[in-house]
């Protein structure tokens, strides 16, 4: 059982919790996700079974979408509500040009420093375990973006901004909210996250965690259809399935999917030189036909 599943994770619930529900439900040993989600958030994971984990690392590039509500004058130690408060004040009221003109100075390419509390790995443990035990830890600055950032609602009775982002691989949204209240010149958590998008794979067409179908699982060959491809000849495929280097005419990109004629995925390559692919990771041997609904 080889393929992608889109899966709504409801809230209180891990993102480990989820890739065991399906490990139990259909009865397979490898299944893996493509982003962590706190317990506090819901929203889309995508989940990989069987050979499919082998595209974990390729599906974590994919962009994603958010709705989030920061809670203005509270600061928790995890930035979000499973953390004890830390800092309380007084928060003046702002009106929608501020907090509009505050989100749209998000926007672009910038440095974000990850979360002392998320899954991080530093020396194969992840950081929040470093945390937990109140030791410091020294995360360093990683380079994301920030495609969008936009006011859905503020509520300002309860000091609450709703705002919804489109956001790059490695984003924090915690630390984006806590960033946001700064701006404002104040401080903040979040208390609300849903994820709501992974690339072009929307929340709305997900399983919930008590209807996991396998029928509704997307195929191993179709999991990159978002990836640069190539179609190796029949008299050439040998090398593919042996990990060989192959020659691949005036293509530019780094890395190339390679199928064959019947759309079987069969391994990643990757550019040596002018021409010159060499096999990154093999997925398929070709014998496999792909499933079609």
């Amino acid at each position: 059982m080889d393929g992608m599943l889109l899966i709504d994770k409801p809230l209180d619930w891990t993102s480990q919790d989820v890739c065991n529900k399906v490990k139990r439900t259909l009865r397979i040993k490898k299944v893996g996700h493509c982003g962590t989600l706190d317990p506090f958030a819901s929203g889309l994971m995508i989940v990989l079974c069987g050979n499919a984990t082998k595209l974990l690392s390729y599906i974590l590039t994919l962009d994603k979408k958010y709705i989030a509500t920061l809670k203005l004058g509270i600061e928790t130690d995890t930035l979000d509500t499973e953390g004890e408060i830390i800092k309380e004040e007084e928060v003046k009221k702002y009106t929608l040009d501020e907090i509009n003109n505050v989100l749209d100075s998000f926007k672009g390419r910038q440095n974000q420093t990850p979360p002392k509390y998320s899954a991080l790995k530093i020396d194969g443990r992840p950081a929040y375990e470093y945390a937990r035990k109140g030791l410091d830890i020294n995360l360093n600055s990683r380079p994301i973006n920030i495609y969008d950032a936009k006011l859905i609602k503020y509520d300002e009775k309860n000091d609450e901004i709703t705002f919804s982002c489109h956001v790059s691989k490695g984003t924090y949204v915690r630390t984006l909210g806590l960033d946001i209240a700064k701006k404002l010149k104040t401080i903040g958590h979040l208390n609300y996250l849903r994820r709501t998008y992974i690339g072009k794979y929307s929340v709305e067409d997900a399983l919930s965690v008590d209807n996991i179908d396998p029928r509704y699982m997307i195929d191993i060959n179709d999991c990159l259809d978002f990836f640069p491809s190539y179609v190796i000849p029949e008299r050439e495929k040998f090398l593919v399935i042996n990990g060989q280097r192959i020659q691949i005419l005036n293509r530019k990109e780094k890395q190339i999917a390679i199928y064959d004629s019947n759309h079987i995925l069969l391994a990643i390559y990757e550019k040596e030189n002018n021409d010159t692919y060499y096999c990154l990771r093999g997925i398929n041997n070709g014998n496999n036909k792909p499933k079609r609904k």
